[in-house]
């Protein structure tokens, strides 16, 4: 059956203007059922230009994002009848999609998408090229690659007992890929053995070539290599109720992120020795990191989940006053007032909610984004910078799940 594919813009529902205060910002694609699609994998060569692959059922149907403005615009490719899991792209033109029982490629930058067919195969969880030419792709039952920019494609690797989520090259001769059950290789691909100390693993991500986190499951949540994958110690153990982890980003020896089901999203600032919770503002399962330096990062997953930081996930713009539990809702009026160039705005929750508070223009016009997460009971104060606002009346409204409130401020220079 011939495959149709429709090609259109669209704009982001909610989005931030200013991400400097607000941790994880959730991105809404005004798409219909948007909630329906599963977000697989996520790619950004840049800053600005980035794609996302994922699909939906009832009616299946594949989709190909793809930005160049940092996520302000999407254009969005449809693809009936077919499953999108992992995409890698060498530059803006060229790159591969796995794409059910084949593999798709593009070298105009997915405006249009020849079908690979010189290899059936299984779909395929993780995409790596190694340069201009050399890529391997990582799935059930196989590790496949390619020579020609992934014109064409063979298998490195066939076995019946593997699953492999995903893998990272160490060296331009080593690798490791981990799943159900993990694999090494050390010379290019050419050859690849089976990895006894490390399984039941989603994720990988290396600082260095001795330097090594993979995460999975609970029990053996986060695991650390600090000699090249020969030796593994569980940083992380988790419990039985803990998340599953499925993508793990290593920024350095000190800083990495890793994000699973639930939202749930931990961050370490001293090589994995401590980690602390990262508000997500979502409880849908995340499936994919990705990151253009340690501040600038994108996450995919299901019910149509795509999340931005600019602040490596860290909230930067509020402070909790006082965590004794006040007996209402309540926003204050924005001290000072009339202000230059800056001014507090002070609120108090009841109960734990997901909080937003967010800046207009007399028009009507979102300028900033001051807090969208979940927030514990307590009293918060939020410091609002004008200084890149012409002077005039604005609003800030606070929005919970069980209350919103509005008030007017005025910025004079």
């Amino acid at each position: 059956m011939k495959n149709t594919v429709f090609t259109f813009l669209v704009f982001i529902a909610v989005i931030s203007n200013s991400f400097a205060q607000s941790g994880w910002v959730r991105y809404t694609l005004n798409i219909p059922n948007v909630s329906s699609y599963t977000f697989y994998d996520v790619q950004f060569i840049n800053s600005n230009t980035g794609f996302i692959v994922g699909y939906k059922n009832n009616p299946q149907q594949a989709v190909f994002l793809k930005t160049t403005d940092s996520g302000i615009n999407w254009s969005v490719s449809s693809f009936p009848l077919e499953s999108f899991f992992s995409v890698g792209f060498i530059d803006a033109n060229t790159g591969v999609i796995s794409a059910g029982y084949n593999y798709r490629r593009t070298t105009n930058g997915g405006a249009t998408w020849s079908p690979v067919t010189n290899l059936s195969s299984i779909w395929m969880a993780k995409i790596v090229f190694r340069n201009s030419t050399t890529g391997f792709a990582f799935g059930p039952s196989s590790i496949d690659y390619t020579n020609d920019a992934g014109l064409s494609w063979q298998h490195s690797f066939t076995s019946n007992k593997i699953y492999l989520n995903d893998a990272v090259f160490l060296t331009q001769n080593k690798a490791i890929a981990v799943g159900t059950n993990s694999f090494t290789t050390t010379n290019g691909g050419l050859n690849w053995a089976y990895e006894s100390s490390l399984y039941a693993q989603y994720g990988i991500s290396n600082c260095d070539s001795n330097n090594i986190l993979a995460c999975g499951s609970h029990f053996r949540c986060i695991n650390k290599s600090t000699n090249g994958g020969n030796n593994w110690t569980v940083v992380y153990p988790g419990t039985a109720s803990d998340t599953t982890f499925f993508s793990v980003k290593y920024f350095d020896v000190n800083n990495a992120i890793v994000a699973g089901s639930g939202g749930k999203i931990l961050a370490t600032s001293n090589g994995g020795i401590n980690w602390s919770q990262q508000l997500s503002g979502i409880s849908s399962t995340i499936l994919r990191m990705n990151f253009v330096n340690s501040q600038t990062g994108w996450i995919v997953g299901k019910n149509g989940v795509i999340l931005k930081t600019t602040t490596g996930g860290v909230v930067t713009g509020f402070t909790q006053t006082s965590s004794e539990i006040p007996n209402k809702f309540s926003l204050s009026q924005n001290f000072p007032n009339p202000f230059n160039p800056s001014t507090r705005i002070n609120y108090e929750l009841p109960i734990t909610n997901y909080v937003s508070l967010k800046v207009y223009d007399a028009l009507g016009n979102e300028v900033e984004t001051l807090v969208n997460e979940n927030q514990n009971a307590g009293s918060y104060s939020v410091d609002f910078d004008a200084s890149q606002l012409p002077s005039g009346i604005y609003f800030y409204k606070l929005f919970t799940e069980n209350f919103s409130e509005t008030k007017k401020m005025v910025v004079v220079k």
